[in-house]
């Protein structure tokens, strides 16, 4: 098993190929790719089948969650040499829609996506309403101000 840590909140794809590596015998493995304990992924390999299987997985992640990448024998571990080849691109700050980075696509979001296509920044100002965090009630008063309201 080989693991892999995020170092922050973010987004994941995950792209690669499985394949057989060694037909002389062997009885084949399954491979997988997990999250916690759900499987993102996961195929069987018999042996000879050198062209394996190709994967291509997006999911969201938080701080310190682990992605884990396995390769399990079916009954016997003997000529199962197996390529499993995973690259891993991150993109910090979770989904595209999280806009304000708050790990979650919520109202805030929807007001901040209005914000930018009317040509003002969300919170550029920082915390308008000065309550420690850019909310919905920032979002607004600089919609608001953008009205002339």
């Amino acid at each position: 098993m080989r693991r892999w840590t995020a170092s922050a909140a973010g987004s994941i794809r995950i792209t690669g190929a499985a394949s057989d590596i060694d037909p002389n015998g062997g009885d084949g493995v399954s491979v997988s790719i997990k999250k916690g304990s759900g499987v993102l992924w996961q195929q069987t390999i018999v042996n000879g089948n050198a062209a394996g299987f190709s994967y291509d997985v997006t999911t969201t992640v938080s701080p310190n969650e682990t992605i884990d990448f396995i390769i399990n024998k079916i009954s016997g571990n003997s000529n199962d040499s197996t390529s499993f080849t995973p690259t891993i691109a991150f993109t910090a700050g979770g989904s595209p829609t999280d806009l304000n980075g708050d790990g979650a696509t919520n109202v805030t979001d929807v007001q901040i996506a209005v914000n930018q296509a009317m040509g003002t920044t969300a919170c550029s100002s920082g915390d308008v309403n000065k309550d420690g965090s850019c909310n919905v009630v920032d979002v607004q008063m600089v919609v608001n101000k953008s009205l002339g309201l």
